[in-house]
């Protein structure tokens, strides 16, 4: 894995340091004094981060004596040691008070060790005094861990808000689709509609087989009976004609009649 870091008295590279710690102590099992001094090194030296590394890390700045220790103390020391520097004050304040105490009770403890007492708790009250000076700059790492909850917070409402968007879409096109469902029903209602209207327009237009039948029936009739009236109507005019010459007779006799009648009546 590439790492670039400007130094490592950069959030990256407090993180970076310890992650070799834990490589270190875990990993490769380096435990001690040792592994502190190790990891001394390493902080006031980039190039010393090359010999106990996997990765390729490219640090571009040394902090040098100074920085570097305090980064050291910070990061490694006060995070990880300081509960043991701690534990050793209260062991020798423990100690100090014992040796106060057997002072007054017995003459093997003199005045020099009870003063070498008193100044191993002050040297070690005066490195814990010095190790608190440095202590870990947490709130770094907190600052830039809220800012990143604050971006998956954000990140987070922007994907609710694109799934309530799609919930939204989703619900939008499910009312679209029962919308086209039912307008397809009614045109598949209405398709049959117009085809049973279609049919029975076609047997109105287009008679049945017993109706043409029937017609040609009725029409055999109608010319049965036109023959049958004109005959009548033959019938009818040839009895006229008799009736009008049996007149005519009648009348014709009936002249003849008078007219002989007037001549002898002439001749007497």
């Amino acid at each position: 894995m590439d790492i670039q870091l400007n130094s490592l008295d950069s959030i990256n590279g407090r993180k970076l340091i310890r992650n070799i710690y834990f490589d270190l102590k875990y990993n490769k099992l380096i435990t001690g004094l040792n592994l502190i001094f190790i990891l001394w090194k390493i902080c006031i030296n980039k190039n010393n981060i090359v010999k106990y590394s996997s990765d390729n890390i490219e640090i571009a700045h040394s902090l040098g004596f100074i920085r570097g220790t305090s980064l050291w103390m910070e990061e490694i020391f006060n995070r990880y040691y300081f509960s043991t520097l701690n534990a050793f004050v209260y062991f020798g304040a423990a100690i100090l008070l014992l040796l106060v105490g057997l002072r007054k009770f017995s003459t093997l403890i003199n005045d020099t060790i009870v003063i070498a007492g008193f100044v191993l708790e002050a040297s070690l009250l005066v490195l814990m005094f010095i190790f608190l000076l440095f202590n870990p700059k947490d709130e770094l790492f907190e600052e830039n861990d809220n800012s990143k909850q604050t971006e998956k917070d954000e990140l987070i409402d922007e994907i609710g808000e694109i799934a309530r968007d799609f919930a939204n879409a989703s619900f939008q096109l499910e009312k679209m689709n029962n919308f086209f469902s039912f307008f397809e029903q009614s045109q598949k209602d209405m398709i049959f509609q117009l085809s049973e209207l279609t049919k029975n327009i076609e047997k109105s237009l287009k008679p049945n087989n017993e109706m043409l039948e029937t017609m040609k029936e009725t029409n055999i009739l109608f010319n049965d009976l036109k023959n049958n009236i004109q005959a009548l109507n033959e019938e009818i005019q040839q009895s006229r004609l008799t009736n009008i010459e049996a007149v005519i007779k009648n009348q014709l006799e009936k002249l003849l009649l008078v007219k002989i009648h007037d001549d002898k009546a002439t001749s007497k």
